[in-house]
């Protein structure tokens, strides 16, 4: 179960106990440069550690990384404002061959720096420039504090789409899970917290993340995610935007996170997946209904006709409702293989809701396996943004290693097979690298909010697919 965790995300990044193999404590200068092994590789199943204190009459702690390049999602380098584990702030968790690079500023006075390999693949690791200021950025004030307090970054929250509003709700930062609910207006474009009635509620939701969300009229259903005790919860919380209430729901029949929940057209919520946890890591093939428009509210497990549960159970995946095929449609997700751990998967699953068949759809072209992605309908496409693609059987020094997609693909449901990867310039690539995001959509445009990409994000991009080159498609597909 523990490296399972590791892999989510770097949500909650965990390590295996090494020894430290080197400390390094600077106090003394105002300026300098670390590397993670000077002239060569770091090693294997090691950790490095580098504290930097101010000295007398300075107070913020600049870095900026020149150049990175580490195993993707296994050998991390974290940062924290200090090294106090109990009060310490993580700043970052960055892995692969992450560009941009990110630059980090710490004010406690202290900067912690952790470089932490397993047995598996090394890489040439860091190169990073320090400076001590009393102010940050050289006193320039540009420092993203207004953008911080329209929306805290986040990971691993959901987005939800009802009128003009986009709701935001729990997610991870790094350092705590969050219960934050927030809602943007589009037409103005101003943040807001959602408001609550207290009194129409006795308890309130606990905060998460890897949940899933689902809109039903006037309401937002919550159910499972990750909790602030590590612990996967599996109860449901239903937000009703009228009244400002909050009510539980059923519980689910087992608890799961990194699932996905799809609301069908006859008012049914399709529950899809998962990670279960327990005592070894348990990948959920499993299928459950609730029926929203009866008075008595019950998951009920939903048995296919035929399936075989290797071939499906996953985690990390997306499912969209296609009305053309009367189907919920599932793509990629980690996947357990025998002797191979886990692996990206490419694979294109249809459920039909009547026949409650599952199929695997064989795709002409290939696309790479994603994880932590995210998938919406816009009109007769399904549009997939972003994720993890990462394979372990990559030449991680080849630069073709990606732990962040950079592409946004399109998958025709007419013809179900993908039909193009939209071209991106480099700097729009960059600026959008990110996983474990989520996305709604508004009118005619996908909505894709914060993410992961060594740090969490809280920036909003609205997607508008390209109507010449949608044409183009369908003309291509029919």
């Amino acid at each position: 179960m523990y490296l399972i965790l590791r892999v989510f995300l770097v949500l909650l990044p965990l390590c295996e106990p090494f020894d430290v193999s080197s400390r390094t404590i600077i106090t003394d200068q105002w300026a300098g440069t670390i590397r993670s092994n000077p002239g060569s590789m770091y090693l294997k199943n090691q950790e490095y550690e580098w504290l930097i204190k101010v000295p007398t009459g300075g107070k913020y702690i600049e870095l900026k990384f020149t150049a990175f390049s580490t195993e993707c999602l296994y050998d991390y380098v974290s940062v924290y404002d200090s090294n106090e584990e109990e009060t310490r702030l993580q700043l970052a968790a960055i892995s692969g061959n992450l560009r941009p690079l990110p630059d980090l500023i710490s004010d406690t006075g202290q900067l912690f720096i952790h470089l932490a390999s397993d047995a598996d693949e090394v890489s040439l690791g860091f190169i990073a420039n320090f400076s001590v200021t009393i102010c940050p950025n050289n006193c320039n004030g540009k420092n993203g504090s207004k953008l911080l307090q329209r929306m805290l970054p986040r990971q691993g929250h959901t987005a939800d789409v009802i009128g003009d509003y986009l709701y935001i709700f729990g997610g991870y930062d790094l350092n705590m899970v969050l219960y934050s609910f927030k809602r943007l207006y589009f037409p103005s474009g101003n943040w807001s917290d959602v408001p609550i009635d207290t009194d129409c509620a006795a308890q309130l939701p606990k905060g998460r993340y890897m949940h899933s969300s689902v809109v039903y009229k006037d309401s937002l259903l919550y159910c499972g995610g990750f909790l602030q005790t590590r612990e996967i919860g599996g109860d449901c919380w239903l937000y009703n935007i009228t009244t400002a209430c909050w009510s539980q729901y059923p519980d689910l029949p087992v608890p799961v996170t990194g699932h996905t929940a799809t609301l069908v057209p006859t008012g049914s919520v399709l529950l899809f997946g998962g990670l279960t946890g327990g005592d070894t890591d348990h990948f959920s093939c499993s299928l459950y209904e609730l029926d929203l428009t009866v008075r008595k509210l019950r998951w009920a497990p939903v048995t296919p006709a035929i399936y075989k549960c290797s071939e499906i159970r996953r985690y990390g995946h997306t499912a969209i409702y296609d009305p053309g095929s009367g189907s919920v449609v599932v793509f990629g997700g980690i996947v357990p293989i025998p002797h191979v751990r886990y692996e990206k998967s490419s694979d294109v699953l249809l459920f039909m809701v009547k026949k409650k068949v599952w199929s695997k759809l064989k795709i002409t072209t290939e696309v790479a396996g994603l994880v932590f992605h995210s998938a919406v309908k816009l009109g007769r496409f399904m549009v997939v943004f972003g994720g993890n693609g990462y394979r372990e059987t990559q030449n991680m020094h080849k630069e073709s290693q990606q732990c962040f997609n950079p592409d946004t693909l399109i998958f025709d449901l007419g013809c179900m097979d993908w039909v193009t990867q939209l071209p991106q310039d480099a700097t729009h690539k960059l600026a959008t690298l990110r996983y474990a995001h989520a996305a709604a959509v508004y009118q005619d445009s996908m909505v894709v909010v914060g993410g992961f990409n060594g740090q969490p994000r809280n920036d909003v991009l609205l997607y508008f697919p390209p109507r010449e080159e949608c044409n183009v498609i369908h003309k291509v597909c029919v």
